[in-house]
């Protein structure tokens, strides 16, 4: 149904701005003195009598014979039945009972009248409906883009159901008292750099000890989180959490194999590559970046069904239009030549990445050099003391709130293989110059945009130096690059996931 049909609907039911005469029906002796004429042949459709005293009876022979002394036929009778019922249909279609609306409670005399305010369409009140639901979704502050993950969905889902009471929380914030942030941190970035993480490798010799697992490591995910976690769900009492971080699923088992009420689980999974921590059977429904993963997952006995292909969910903002020209002229950049946008973060030590900044200014190739230094001041401030050639512009930001514009017109990045970055390089379709990988995810990830043809890798500086210039030299391999990543199948991640949750929590 359009929304013009759905006007004319409403209008048809008698859903019209009312006058302070028509809020109230008419006097008997009023009524009787109108007779036949125009006005007596007023309409109140969709609205339903209440008698907040004494229960709805049938009129008595006297006020029928009446009714019928005022000319008031059958056939009028039926006619307002059947505009009535038209509109009863109409919120029927949307899950709604015919008397369940009470927006419009105008007393008078004992009784009031109950239904749709004037100038509010079906469509309006479409997200009320049904009851809300409450949604916590869990993130966890530990690198790789996680936090952005739960930003982003969290708004999402924000923007698209008005009638969903969502609360996001941030794992680190609920750790037992005996744990600390800074500690997690460093024993998640100790476990992702293990290769045994991904299974046994095919090796000749027996692993290392340090490339396999902790044996205590599900004994501390189990006590990482006491009373803080347990209370932040009992206090909202959500009937499903989105997961975006797999930190909290062995506290989650515990407590359900202890009996305790947990709510439905639905994993988003951020990471590009699925590791052993992410399989739990709390987990009912598994969102996923690719169908590789989707394969793995299946492979461990996870049912088809419950598994959606929806790739990595960023900011919003990656899939809204862009005026690329209008941002190139706001940043100052030279139209002639191509721009390389460098987020130096987790790479080394000030001085380390200064380095890296001054032996590609020794280069002199022509280039708009764009380097991000978050809020390291003191790195942004050695940045800017550096002298930079008449062929080349470099410009140094703080925290910036627009990477997404900063993006979109750039022709290469320079950066970490980290998870979320390289979604976000995706959905801007940025080739990127990948630095010095870590072993385990960054090193798979990678490995898989090495082979695709979208990313080079550059583990060393001499490597990140020759390749540079090759690539501004080369303008076509640049180009060839960006090319075979628009050709390669880019999900719509946040739309996708966004739409997917809808669906799982209504």
């Amino acid at each position: 149904m359009t929304d013009a049909d759905g006007i004319r609907d409403l209008k048809r039911a008698g859903r019209h701005e009312p006058t302070p005469e028509e809020l109230l029906p008419p006097d008997d002796d009023e009524r009787h003195r109108e007779g036949e004429g125009e006005n007596s042949d007023r309409e109140w459709h969709m609205v339903e009598e209440v008698d907040e005293g004494r229960p709805n009876t049938a009129p008595n022979p006297r006020e029928r014979e009446r009714d019928r002394g005022r000319g008031r036929g059958r056939g009028r009778d039926r006619d307002r039945d059947r505009d009535r019922d038209r509109g009863s249909r109409d919120v029927e279609e949307l899950g709604a009972s015919t008397s369940g609306i009470d927006v419009l409670d105008l007393p008078r005399g004992g009784e009031r009248r109950r239904g749709i305010e004037p100038g509010v369409s079906l469509r309006d009140l479409m997200p009320f409906l049904r009851p809300p639901k409450h949604v916590v979704v869990l993130g966890a502050s530990t690198g790789g883009g996680h936090t952005r993950v739960s930003h982003a969905v969290t708004e999402s889902l924000r923007t698209l159901d008005r009638n969903m009471n969502l609360r996001e929380l941030d794992l680190l914030d609920l750790l037992a008292d005996e744990f600390r942030p800074a500690y997690v941190r460093a024993v998640l970035d100790d476990l992702a750099r293990r290769p045994a993480l991904f299974g046994v490798p095919f090796e000749t010799s027996n692993p290392a000890e340090s490339d396999l697992l902790p044996p205590d490591i599900d004994d501390f995910l189990r006590t990482a989180f006491a009373e803080r976690l347990q209370q932040a769900l009992l206090d909202r009492r959500p009937e499903w959490v989105v997961a975006t971080h797999w930190l909290a699923f062995r506290w989650l088992e515990a407590a359900d194999k202890d009996g305790v009420a947990i709510p439905k689980v639905i994993a988003v999974v951020s990471d590009p590559e699925i590791h052993e921590l992410w399989f739990s059977p709390v987990v009912k429904h598994w969102l996923v970046p690719s169908m590789d993963v989707e394969r793995r997952l299946m492979a461990r006995g996870i049912p088809r069904e419950a598994i959606f292909v929806t790739g990595i969910p960023v900011n919003p903002a990656f899939s809204a239009p862009i005026h690329r020209d209008d941002v190139r002229r706001g940043l100052g950049l030279r139209r002639d030549l191509p721009t390389i946008l460098v987020r130096p973060g987790g790479i080394g030590s000030v001085e380390r990445i200064t380095a890296v900044v001054t032996r590609l200014l020794a280069t002199a190739a022509p280039m708009n050099l764009l380097i991000v230094a978050g809020k390291n001041d003191r790195l942004r401030e050695s940045l800017e003391a550096l002298t930079v050639p008449d062929s080349m512009m470099m410009k140094a930001f703080a925290f910036v709130d627009n990477i997404h514009e900063l993006m979109a017109v750039s022709d290469l990045l320079v950066t970490r293989a980290t998870p979320h970055t390289v979604a976000e390089a995706q959905a801007s379709v940025l080739p990127m110059l990948l630095l010095r990988p870590a072993a385990g995810v960054e090193e798979r990830l990678a490995d898989r945009l090495l082979s695709t043809g979208v990313a080079l890798i550059a583990r060393d500086d001499a490597t990140l130096e020759a390749e540079l210039v090759d690539l501004l030299a080369n303008r076509r391999r640049m180009k060839a690059m960006r090319e075979r990543m628009m050709a390669s199948e880019r999900p719509d991640g946040t739309t996708d996931t966004v739409e997917r949750l809808t669906r799982l929590i209504r």
